[in-house]
């Protein structure tokens, strides 16, 4: 009877032993964390630290990784909408100083054509002032 028992025992504990790793398998697979870490959690002690020792500290270390990759996932998406909007500025920015430096030229080119104006207006019509003169002069004479 006592052997009955035991070996009755035995075979429990195998059942129980390969119904937890085939939960920790499925956890793992399944790639859900949250789910994986109330698997691990659920795994009796004596099993944590008996047979499944290692399957519980692959999925811990599966754990962490996964929580890494997400972290980093949430940065570089973060970074990209950053990196976006940076590039929606830099054209904003571009947008301005081309409409600036149009602004330029045009003032510019108004501003040499008035300094045109001007040096081309009163010198010649000085220059014929004074031929009308010399024409008056040389017609008195």
């Amino acid at each position: 009877a006592t052997t009955l028992k035991s070996m009755a025992a035995a075979v429990d504990e195998e059942v129980e032993t390969n119904s937890q790793r085939s939960l920790l398998l499925s956890a793992l697979a399944s790639g859900n964390i949250p789910s994986l870490k109330d698997v691990v959690g659920a795994v009796p002690a004596a099993l944590k630290e008996g047979p499944l020792a290692q399957e519980c500290l692959a999925c811990v270390k599966a754990i962490s990784v996964m929580d890494a990759f997400a972290e980093q996932s949430a940065e570089l998406t973060q970074m990209h909408s950053e990196v976006k909007n940076l590039h929606q500025r830099l054209a904003s920015a571009q947008h301005a100083a081309d409409h600036a430096q149009k602004a330029l030229r045009s003032a510019e080119d108004k501003f040499a054509t008035e300094m045109a104006a001007q040096h081309s207006g009163p010198s010649s019509e000085l220059g014929i002032r004074s031929m009308q003169q010399e024409t008056r002069i040389n017609e008195l004479q």
